[in-house]
């Protein structure tokens, strides 16, 4: 069931968030999720892609979101709006964290309802998301609506040096001016 206190709110650049992501990261890393970094994560290293994630969205080409339970960061989701001039109707999803101790309430289902919104809103009608082949990520996109693309196996490895596949899902949305239009 949905966290009813919880809010989802595109994120700033505060001291404050950038440390509770870093904070999320490495343990969403520690708990085997495969987001592109390798265990133990270092905390300089974590906050260091937290900032370089912040410049993507001061340039336009990313946004956080995040799902608070009052000041308390316990979600988050970047949607990737960077993917060339031939590709501006789509957007990816990415870095999609819950803390371990708010996962199973919905809140995964929330952030990707939000970024769908949010995708609408900046005139995006498709969103691509991977996932590893041994996370349960995949069951959410399913519930969400997500089409399976396919797999590639040995894309990768775990954070603690397993390899695994690479799942890729995509989900036409309707961008906001043309739901609009009908």
């Amino acid at each position: 069931m949905p966290n009813s206190k919880l809010e989802i709110v595109e994120l700033d650049n505060s001291e404050d968030i950038r440390e509770q992501l870093a904070d999320m990261l490495m343990e969403t890393v520690a708990g085997g999720a495969t987001l592109n970094f390798m265990h133990p994560l270092a905390k300089s290293a974590a906050l260091a892609f937290w900032q370089k994630s912040f410049e993507s969205v001061a340039s336009g080409n990313r946004i956080i979101l995040g799902a608070l339970d009052g000041t308390r960061l316990v979600g988050t989701l970047s949607i990737l709006l960077d993917c060339g001039d031939n590709q501006s109707h789509r957007c990816e999803i990415g870095k999609v964290m819950t803390s371990l101790s708010h996962r199973g309430k919905g809140i995964g289902s929330q952030l990707v309802a939000a970024a769908e919104r949010t995708a609408r809103a900046r005139q995006r009608s498709l969103m691509v998301v991977t996932t590893a082949t041994g996370g349960t990520a995949h069951n959410l996109y399913e519930r969400m609506g997500f089409v399976h693309a396919g797999t590639i196996p040995y894309f990768g490895s775990d954070p603690y040096g397993k390899m695994e596949g690479c799942m890729f899902y995509w989900k036409q949305i309707e961008a906001q001016s043309q739901a609009a239009a009908t």
